[in-house]
Formats: structure tokens, sequence, C-alpha cells
């Protein structure tokens, strides 16, 4: 299971040594958004999380809402989807979050956390990630 249009930037943990543990973030400006934050803006991060077979290895993904200092005002995330989730198969389930963004959020950092539990290769997957922002109505 998973989307049915693959994106362009699946993201698996990978080899992971010694370390069962493997991250990407991306940091984002809300400059463009700045007018719309201010006046009161909702979020919707959505993707598809997942992992291999009967193991435990998971995806977690979570927005950190900061302000124009880095201090944090906030955190959203989706998340990990477990193996009985995918009733033990290989694969990629739809996860989504929506709220409030923070007043005076001016950053968004995003960070794909991948947990290996077992095997050589971190099987912690994520794949069609997105952000969205839009004027609370």
């Amino acid at each position: 299971p998973g989307p049915k249009n693959r994106g362009a930037n699946f993201f698996a943990g990978g080899d992971s040594g010694k370390s069962g543990t493997q991250k990407a973030t991306q940091t984002d400006s809300l400059s463009a958004y700045a007018g719309v934050i201010a006046t009161g803006a909702t979020y919707t991060l959505k993707g598809y999380l997942g992992g291999y077979d009967s193991q435990t290895d998971n995806a977690k993904v979570t927005v950190t809402w900061e302000d124009s200092t880095g201090a944090t005002l906030g955190t959203a995330s989706i998340g990990p989807v477990s193996e009985g989730a995918r009733h033990g198969k290989t694969g990629l389930l739809a996860r989504s979050a929506t709220g409030a963004v923070p007043a005076g959020a001016a950053t968004a950092l995003v960070t794909i956390k991948c947990v290996r539990h077992s095997g050589a290769y971190n099987d912690g997957y994520a794949d069609n990630l997105s952000l969205t922002i839009t004027a609370a109505v």
C-alpha cells in the first residue's frame, strides 16, 4: 500500500551503521505567509509513512514552528506508522495533522526521523510529504 501517485523524493532511513536513528531536516521561511499568520492561519501536514515487512522500523515527521529569534513556538507531527497498522507488510499509510499556526511563526523546521529497531538497514519510510498554510476561516 502507498500513494497512487508516488512522490519523487521517497525517503528511507538507509544504512544505519551503529546508530539506530537517522534524521533529515529542512528549514522553510514563512515570510510569504506573514500577513496570513498575523491574522490567523491553519496548517495541514500530511504524507505517507511506513516501513518494511514485519520489522518495527518507523518514521515520524515533525514541524517545529519558530519565531524570528529561533525560539520554538510549538510543534506538529505525523507518525509513526506501526508494523501492526501495516499488518506486517511493506507499505506506506496516509497520515495527516491540522491545527493553528502559532502567532509570530517565522520559520518551519521540518524533521523526518527514522528509527531502526531491527536489521542493518533503517526501513522507516516517508513519501509525498507536504505542509500547507492557509488563512483561518
